[in-house]
Parts: C-alpha cells; structure tokens; sequence
C-alpha cells in the first residue's frame, strides 16, 4: 500500500490506512453512505469517493484518470 502509485479502497478500513499512510487512494462506496462516505465526509475527502452509480454509469472514466495523475505529482491530495 505504501509503495502504490494510487490505492484503490472498498472497504473502511482500507481508506482509513490508506489516509493514515498520508498515501493517494480512491474509495469506492458500494453501500450508497456507509462508513466510508461519513469518514471521508469527516476529513474532507468526499473527492475522493466514487459511487457504483458513477461506475456503472460510465462516469468516473474521466474522473479515475485525473485522480491518477494528479496521485503521481502530489499524493494524498486529489482534486475536486
């Protein structure tokens, strides 16, 4: 996780070591606003949630790639 260019979190745990790390990491909310949603709602992260919605829906392809290269020129910090 720590040597990752950029860390893909489902679970609650995995995004909560990933931000703990200080390393870039997307989360994915399967459960439409469980732990993960109000975490990263706590921190000031949501930028950094896709739903299933927006990847079923074709949203995120945009989104997934700014979200890598803006990982690779500063970690832990992705934009809106």
């Amino acid at each position: 996780m720590h040597h990752a260019r950029l860390n893909i979190c489902m679970r609650f745990h995995s995004a909560l070591f990933a931000e703990t790390l200080g390393v870039p990491y997307i989360a994915i909310d399967y459960t439409g606003g469980g732990k993960i949603k109000a975490f990263l709602e706590g921190e000031d992260k949501l930028n950094q949630m896709v739903s299933l919605t927006e990847i079923v829906n074709g949203i995120w392809r945009n989104r997934w790639n700014a979200l890598i290269e803006f990982s690779c020129l500063e970690p832990n910090r992705l934009p809106d």
